[in-house]
Formats: C-alpha cells, sequence, structure tokens
C-alpha cells in the first residue's frame, strides 16, 4: 500500500490551474526538498505501486518526463472513444507537428495521464506557463523535451548519458468522465481536437484563452 506521511493542501489566491500547480511545486521542493514531482487530477485513480513505476522510470537519465495510460469511466462504464483518443493523441500531436522531436523520443502528455519529472528539470524550464488556461501540461512537455535534448547533446560531448526521452508508462490509471456526460464523447473528443489544433497552431493567447472560457466555462 502507499503510505503518504504528508498530506498538504495548498490553497491558491487566484485561479488557474498552472498556477496552482507551480504554487504546489514550489511548496513541494522548498519545504520538502522533494527531487520529484508527479501532477495528479484529483478524480483519477492510480496503481499502488506508482511511485516506484515512477522512480525505475526516471533511473533513467534518458528520461526527463513521464506519464501512464489513461483510462476514461463514469460510473464504471468505460469511455472508449475518448480513452482512445487520449492515448492515441499521445503520438499523432508531436508526430505531425514536432516530427523531428517525435522521432528523438517527443511525446504529448496530459493532465489526466499522472505527469512527473525531475524536480531540478522542472524548474529548469520554469514550470507551467501561469499565461495558459488549457495545453500547459502539453506546452510544459515541449519545453522538457528541448531542455532533455540539449542536456543529451551535452552529456555526449562528456561521453555521459543524460536526455530527454519523454516515457509512457506501460500502466493503466483511471480517471472519471464525469466532465463529459453533458457533451457526450463525439462531441467532447471535437473540442479536444480543436483546442489541441489551436495551440499548436499558435492562435493568439487571448483568443485562445477566451475560446477555452466559452467551452469550459468558468471552472479554472
Amino acid at each position: 500500500r502507499l503510505a503518504l506521511s504528508v498530506l498538504l493542501l495548498v490553497r491558491s489566491k487566484e485561479k488557474g490551474r498552472a498556477r496552482q500547480m507551480n504554487e504546489g511545486a514550489r511548496l513541494a521542493v522548498q519545504k520538502y526538498k522533494a527531487d520529484v514531482l508527479c501532477f495528479l487530477h484529483a478524480d483519477t485513480i492510480i496503481p499502488q505501486d506508482s511511485v516506484e513505476l515512477i522512480r525505475q522510470t526516471l533511473y533513467c537519465k534518458r528520461a526527463i518526463c513521464g506519464a501512464f495510460i489513461s483510462i476514461i469511466d463514469h460510473l464504471n462504464d468505460t469511455q472508449w472513444g475518448l480513452t482512445m483518443h487520449h492515448y492515441v493523441k499521445t503520438f499523432y500531436l508531436p508526430f505531425l507537428f514536432r516530427p523531428r522531436a517525435y522521432w528523438g523520443g517527443g511525446r504529448a502528455f496530459f493532465g489526466d495521464q499522472m505527469m512527473f519529472c525531475r524536480a531540478s528539470d522542472f524548474e529548469a524550464v520554469n514550470g507551467f506557463d501561469e499565461t495558459l488556461t488549457i495545453m500547459e501540461d502539453c506546452d510544459l512537455c515541449n519545453r522538457l523535451f528541448t531542455y532533455g535534448s540539449t542536456k543529451e547533446q551535452l552529456a555526449e560531448t562528456k561521453g555521459e548519458a543524460d536526455g530527454g526521452k519523454m516515457v509512457l508508462v506501460n500502466r493503466t490509471i483511471r480517471t472519471s468522465g464525469r466532465r463529459f456526460e453533458r457533451l457526450g464523447e463525439l462531441r467532447a473528443t471535437y473540442l479536444h481536437f480543436k483546442i489541441a489544433l489551436s495551440w499548436w497552431f499558435g492562435m493568439p493567447r487571448s483568443e485562445f484563452n477566451s475560446m477555452v472560457q466559452r467551452i469550459y466555462q468558468d471552472v479554472r
């Protein structure tokens, strides 16, 4: 069983998922000297050996960031359409828009996949972008991969092993799909696709955030 010696509730003075996660990460590092950070949705059920799996993944110096395979369900009913899209977009987004990064080990992870990384790498890229209302997780992946690739190049010149590989752990976690009930699987998948493409194609930030607020309303 996973034993937690510290469970701390952090209240953010301002809304915004990126800002809230940055505050939690900052406190974890400063107060508890955390060397690994994991970003988990409150409605996600994780394996009992999650900590060991994360440690094993990051033991490989080439691993810059990792995540799990997310199963989306609601009231014990698996939403297979959303689940499959969540899985394949890990690969097709970097394949389509950053092919060189994809072949170099780049992936696109999202919050409901239980992302994790070393605290030192998270700090090196300045954490989540607080100007984003969504896609802050994928944005972090891009910056971690770029940073890790630079580390790998420097390490290779020294004959060492260090790098920027993104690792999808071959284990599943379960995340609640209740927020998709109102939209339905097809519409939810369409909206996810629209948001992702708008971000990848560089929609102006103010316009992008306004679009997200219309879709998700004021819940972030």
